[in-house]
């Protein structure tokens, strides 16, 4: 399995390539400015390189991850009841997907077509936010914001995750409709 995202941002060409072996394997391409920037707030970096990589990670829990063990060998490791209860949450995200009407096309999206890649988004960015939450309980001085925004650093890495995917869907739709 592989993402290879290719971003055109500011007059340079910038390309992410994250595959999935038994283990995501991410490249530093990730570890530089739009998704990490060492000179950002720590929000701004835990909402576009953080959910990025836990969105990655989260391929080891889903429904693929559940087929090999904890030694990479092809094994099933999910009992009946965890496979149960994946089904069971798995409906409530098909149905929430289902019932987004894309304005454009006047039909609602296909939830159970899209199931992987939701989960992976949702999972991505609900543990990138408990690792920023974490990391903020540990900080001894307050957050840094954004001069001249009024947004606190919650606010900050939705706005961050917003804006890098925004950044990547953008492209891609240029990409495709370039090439189609």
């Amino acid at each position: 399995m592989a993402l290879c995202v290719i971003i055109f941002l500011h007059n340079h060409l910038i390309i992410v390539l994250i595959y999935y072996q038994l283990n995501p394997v991410i490249t530093a391409a990730l570890l530089q400015p739009p998704f990490l920037d060492f000179e950002a707030v720590d929000s701004w970096n835990y909402g576009a390189a953080g959910a990025i990589i836990a969105r990655e990670l989260s391929h080891s829990f889903d429904e693929t991850g559940s087929d090999y063990n904890a030694h990479g060998y092809l094994d099933n490791w999910w009992t009946a009841a965890t496979k149960k209860a994946f089904e069971e949450k798995a409906k409530c995200m098909i149905k929430q997907y289902s019932d987004i009407v894309d304005p454009q096309a006047g039909e609602n999206l296909e939830g159970a077509q899209t199931l992987d890649e939701n989960i992976k988004d949702n999972g991505g960015i609900k543990e990138a936010f408990f690792s920023f939450q974490a990391h903020q309980k540990k900080k001894t001085s307050a957050s840094k914001v954004l001069p001249g925004l009024e947004f606190n650093s919650d606010q900050l890495f939705f706005v961050s995750y917003a804006n890098v995917s925004a950044e990547v869907c953008c492209f891609l739709t240029l990409l495709i409709f370039h090439f189609v």
